[in-house]
């Protein structure tokens, strides 16, 4: 990140562990290497899990309580990492503190919930964010770019591919509950939902056609237990879709590991075609290739020029770097400082967001 003479805001952590997970692989690495931010605090479901949390990371603060951590005076902003299905509970605790207040993706459950939880923020005057980061990811931000300049011409159609990894015939103990479709951590939510947020910023607002789903594997075996329980999601969505400008969209995710196609997203156009791979499903960790070619050539790799670069912002190798680059947008938006990032969006984003990932998975009952 570029540098700042302004004190670092100072972060505290709502489900940062000492034993690992999502905040400690991304958030922890991220802010590391920010001269923005800083981290202090730390909030557990136990004051014994806090305080071990907070011995791992050398911070100040820890407690069980989300309010008190948002309330506390060495705490600017609040992050929630915590799982979906305990995002509700949180944030009602948090957001009327009023602090600047950044939830991971998906906000809720549903779209109720979430719209439910802008509305609260809307009330008490909390600056929000979602961890919709895959709009971060460099390759994503250069296609974006490409496309809007009339890199490849007028875009005719464009087609995604997405293999989830997870939601097949086997899960942990630790990811069990994302098998319940009224937990929100979905395969429609998580993959699918991070990388059309992605699509949708890049392409324009979809209009939806007809969506197919299915539950090819309604009994899922618990791997470290040999527990069978029963999967109440989809493991395949597919649609079809115009953009904004008509193009036609077609999207199948699918559930399980598969030696086939990871991830593919690739734009047509009427000078040329750009073309995203990697080897998950999961756009928003960044692990991808852009490619492209025009007027007929052969694909070449598309390397994202050094102000698309994170490389040094972030400190590291995706996920983290791309986290990084959502911290520096928000610090950004935060401060109202001119940003060469893309912007934050927040809950009343997310909560649009959800809608239309409500409304695939409505279109899709009974498809099967």
């Amino acid at each position: 990140m570029t540098g700042t003479t302004a004190a670092p805001l100072r972060i505290g952590i709502v489900g940062l562990s000492a034993t690992g997970g999502w905040a400690s692989r991304s958030h922890v690495q991220a802010l590391a290497g920010s001269d923005r931010f800083t981290l202090v605090g730390t909030c557990a479901s136990t004051a014994e899990s806090a305080a071990k949390a907070a011995a791992e990371y050398g911070l100040p603060v820890a407690t069980s309580s989300p309010a008190a951590l948002a309330a506390d005076d060495r705490v600017d902003a609040v992050v929630v990492a915590v799982r979906v299905p305990l995002h509700e509970q949180v944030l009602l605790e948090v957001l009327p503190v009023g602090k600047p207040t950044f939830c991971e993706w998906p906000l809720a459950p549903d779209a109720g919930i979430a719209a439910t939880l802008a509305r609260l923020a809307d009330e008490h005057g909390t600056p929000t964010a979602v961890g919709l980061q895959a709009r971060h990811v460099p390759q994503v931000r250069m296609m974006k770019r490409l496309i809007g300049t009339g890199h490849i011409g007028r875009v005719l159609s464009a087609r995604l591919i997405g293999d989830a990894g997870g939601w097949g015939t086997t899960t942990g103990s630790a990811t069990a509950y994302t098998v319940d479709g009224s937990s929100g951590a979905t395969m429609a939510a998580i993959p699918l939902g991070h990388t059309l947020d992605a699509v949708v910023d890049t392409l324009g607002r979809l209009d939806l056609g007809e969506v197919i789903t299915t539950i090819d594997h309604p009994e899922v075996r618990v791997s470290d237990t040999g527990a069978v329980i029963r999967k109440s999601t989809p493991d395949q969505i597919a649609f079809v879709a115009r953009t904004a400008t008509g193009a036609v969209l077609t999207v199948h995710y699918q559930g399980g590991l598969s030696a086939g196609t990871t991830f593919l997203w690739e734009v047509r156009g009427t000078e040329g075609v750009l073309r995203l791979t990697g080897a998950t499903g999961h756009l928003q960790f960044g692990a991808v290739t852009l490619r492209g070619a025009r007027h007929g050539g052969e694909l070449a790799e598309l390397v994202p020029v050094a102000g698309l670069d994170l490389r040094g912002e972030g400190g590291g190798a995706a996920p983290a770097s791309v986290v990084a680059d959502q911290y520096a947008a928000w610090h950004d938006v935060l401060t109202g400082a001119v940003s060469p990032h893309p912007a934050t969006v927040g809950f009343q984003h997310a909560a649009t967001h959800h809608e239309l990932i409500d409304e695939i998975l409505r279109r899709g009952e009974g498809s099967g």
